[in-house]
């Protein structure tokens, strides 16, 4: 069960007891575990790069009418956990969303700078196939 870069996926989180939303942003191919950032509801973080409900498709519609893609921790699954979490892709990141999370993540360091380039990197990447 492997994700691409900009997918936008649902995991069961057994701390919090409900399934929680992410954004791939580094495919197991590289490493064995894929990586993404946590989709949430509403905001309070300076890391916290706010989208309006509707601009990432298949998520459910957020008490604040806002969600926010947190970019100060990268949370890491191996193939085992996302099928044990049955983990599903659910949609792909508007490539317009795309750019304006790689400037913001350009701007933040919530991230260490290792983390910040490979996210970064593969965003970019991911923008620059829908050109072709």
């Amino acid at each position: 069960m492997m994700f691409d870069v900009g997918d936008i996926v649902q995991i069961y989180a057994p701390t919090a007891g409900k399934n929680k939303y992410h954004l791939c942003v580094c495919c197991a191919n590289v490493d064995g575990v894929e990586k993404f950032l946590f989709i949430n509801s509403g905001s309070g973080y300076k890391a916290d790069f706010v989208v309006k409900d509707g601009e990432i498709d298949g998520l459910p519609k957020s008490p604040t009418g806002d969600s926010i893609i947190s970019c100060s921790i990268v949370v890491r699954h191996n193939q085992q956990q996302l099928k044990l979490y049955k983990a599903k892709k659910l949609s792909v990141i508007k490539t317009t969303t795309a750019k304006k999370l790689i400037l913001f993540i350009s701007e933040s360091n919530a991230l260490p700078l290792r983390q910040r380039e490979e996210i970064k990197l593969s965003l970019e990447k991911l923008v620059g196939d829908r050109k072709k």
